[in-house]
This record gives C-alpha cells, structure tokens and sequence, in this order.
C-alpha cells in the first residue's frame, strides 16, 4: 500500500498513490525535512520554527515551537557571546615567573 506525503503550505497531505485519493491531512507551517523512527512508525515534520511529531498515518500529532534564541533562563543557548577584557575586568594571570600580566579573554554564553 503505497503512500507518499505531499507538503503544500498550509498543509501536509497523505496520499494513496494507487487509489490517487488524499487519505489525511495536518496543517503544518511550511515543512523543510521529514525524520521517520527506526520501525517507520513515528515521523518528524522539521519547519523553520516547529516540529511536528506525528504518526505514519498523520494522526496523535503534536507541535513542538522552536523560536530564536531558545535556551535557558540564564540566557545560555539565547546565540550571543559577551566578550569580557580581563583586565577590565580585574583578572589578570602573571606571567610564568616573569612579573608581567598576561591579558586573557573571557567569553560568557
């Protein structure tokens, strides 16, 4: 029984190929990849912003939304680096036995 999924924006659509009738259809955002499970039971509708995790069939789906900068409260993951100076900001390292600062550079994510 041969099927094949047709994305067409606002949509992705089931299709039987040998009865040429459209068996289920999900809205989705505009779909770039499909990531199918080990047993092919399970599949994963990748778009710019969501992830819809689905079965084979297009039903049971559930949306994930993936925005910019997602991440922790503390701000990790959010994509900016803050450069720090060390000696700005009061680090410095000595140098081996030498007597001179080393500068060093601090990078917060």
């Amino acid at each position: 029984m041969p099927h094949l999924f047709c994305s067409v924006h606002p949509q992705v659509t089931l299709f039987d190929v040998q009865q040429r009738t459209s068996l289920a259809e999900l809205p989705t955002p505009p779909v770039k990849y499909v990531v199918w499970n080990a047993d092919m039971s399970m599949v994963a509708l990748l778009s710019k912003h969501a992830i819809i995790i689905t079965d084979k069939k297009l039903q049971n789906a559930q949306t994930v939304r993936a925005g910019h900068g997602g991440g922790e409260a503390s701000g990790a993951g959010s994509g900016r680096c803050k450069r720090e100076q060390g000696r700005a900001r009061g680090r410095v390292n000595e140098g081996a036995g030498t007597g001179r600062g080393v500068k060093e550079e601090v990078r917060t994510c």
